[in-house]
């Protein structure tokens, strides 16, 4: 390239925009207080936790409902067992013993 096609950019100088428009602003000027927001927030707040409260509250009543339903059902399945045998024994065991007995006698 020819040395008359390159520019030089070292020339330029940026400036900072606070010191080229001498604004002189806090942050304070730009947050709007109101009171009004605070106690709405506060009010959410409370709203939140009673919400809080309430869903702990029913998580737990579903774990007891839920302990109780297991609890049960395991005790009827014990309680049912014994007699679920026994009436398949009674059902198969003959057809056993005589399909035993046929394979070892002559």
């Amino acid at each position: 390239m020819p040395d008359d096609d390159l520019r030089s950019i070292s020339g330029f100088d940026y400036a900072d925009s606070d010191d080229t428009h001498k604004n002189e602003v806090s942050k304070s000027d730009h947050i709007f207080q109101d009171d009004n927001a605070s106690a709405e927030h506060l009010s959410l707040l409370d709203h939140m936790d009673h919400i809080c409260e309430e869903i702990i509250s029913l998580y737990l009543k579903l774990r007891d409902m839920e302990s109780s339903i297991v609890q049960q059902v395991s005790a009827d399945i014990k309680s049912s067992l014994p007699a679920l045998l026994i009436d398949s024994l009674k059902e198969q065991l003959p057809s056993l013993l005589l399909d035993t007995l046929k394979d070892t006698l002559p």
